[in-house]
């Protein structure tokens, strides 16, 4: 299992790999463990699994939201990440972001 620091490490490096502008990214101490978690989307959707929830801020028009990004806590894969609106990956991938 990963712990919450590896887990805010996998969340940054995600966001700079996706070319996510973002303000910050939550301190290990307050990221969320799920266990036990219904997958939404992607590959395992409906699958359970034990996750941690990283948020990160971005400037959305003219006021600060967080943004979710959900991380398989046993081997460190990011599952997705998800807007107050949306999967973000479904938006990045049609070119809607």
């Amino acid at each position: 299992m990963i712990t919450k620091k590896e887990a805010r490490e996998i969340a940054i490096k995600y966001l700079q790999s996706r070319n996510r502008e973002y303000l910050e990214v939550e301190k290990e101490d307050t990221i969320g463990f799920n266990e036990n978690n219904k997958v939404l989307y992607g590959e395992y959707k409906d699958e359970f699994k034990n996750v941690y929830v990283v948020e990160y801020v971005v400037q959305w028009g003219l006021e600060e939201k967080g943004m979710l990004i959900y991380i398989d806590s046993d081997n460190g894969e990011v599952l997705y990440s998800i807007s107050p609106t949306s999967w973000i990956e479904e938006l990045e991938d049609t070119g809607e972001e």
